[in-house]
């Protein structure tokens, strides 16, 4: 279905995933289609992982993702959890777990992106300046392996300066002034091929889509194609 025929199909009740019993069956085998596990081309998905994880998808919680063992939506990470490298050598406890490799899912990476809100599970993320007490920076920083922080740039509307001090009694206006603090987008890459030895490059093309937008080039909370469904998302019809 192409982009423009999404909001009038969402407005009058098309693609709903059914509610009650065996919705959560349903929803699994939709994740499944969208991984294409069959197609050898290559492909990136970015998932929101903040509720798919809760629903369907547990691997997508960070304690069950393990670097480059994809456990499909429905399967329980849990039972795949102790598996070996010899263990995964034999394809049929790997299938029966709802296990795949990169070997079974050529062309296939993924990255689940979480931004910083109100859950405050991303944290806040400052610059230090070796010659000012205040800084503020943007650009792609690793965390960890295969775990990235992407902060944009500081927005044209954020007027208040970088030195601003609330408690400073040198600054007695500044009580009621609004400032600006980064807010960091955390970019994990659970599952990559053998041939992706740059896994800071994906997480940086990640980023860039932030800013892939024709009409602006000011950068959004999340990349282009999640930015789109989360504004598909307000078209959808109450029950």
């Amino acid at each position: 279905m192409p982009y423009s025929a999404l909001h009038l199909s969402l407005a009058t009740g098309r693609g709903r995933l059914p509610r009650g019993k065996g919705a959560d069956s349903e929803y699994t085998d939709f994740l499944r289609r969208a991984l294409i596990l069959d197609d050898p081309t290559p492909r990136l998905l970015l998932v929101g992982g903040r509720n798919l994880r809760s629903r369907g998808w547990a691997w997508l919680q960070t304690q069950h993702m393990r670097r480059d063992v994809l456990v499909l939506p429905g399967a329980d990470p849990r039972e795949s959890a102790d598996l070996t490298v010899e263990d995964m050598a034999v394809q049929q406890p790997l299938a029966r777990l709802g296990v795949r490799l990169p070997s079974q899912c050529p062309g296939l990476r993924i990255a689940r992106v979480i931004p910083r809100d109100s859950a405050r599970e991303v944290p806040h993320v400052f610059a230090q300046d070796d010659d000012r007490p205040y800084g503020i920076t943007s650009g792609l920083f690793e965390i960890h392996e295969r775990l990235y922080y992407a902060l944009a740039p500081k927005p044209v509307q954020a007027k208040a300066p970088i030195g601003l001090d609330k408690f400073d009694p040198a600054q007695p206006r500044a009580a009621a002034k609004r400032a600006w603090n980064p807010g960091a987008l955390e970019i994990a890459l659970p599952f990559l091929q053998p041939e992706d030895t740059d896994a800071a490059a994906w997480a940086l093309y990640v980023h860039s889509l932030r800013t892939a937008h024709l009409h602006t080039t000011v950068p959004t909370r999340l990349p282009t194609q999640l930015h789109l469904a989360d504004l598909a998302g307000r078209y959808i019809a109450e029950r």
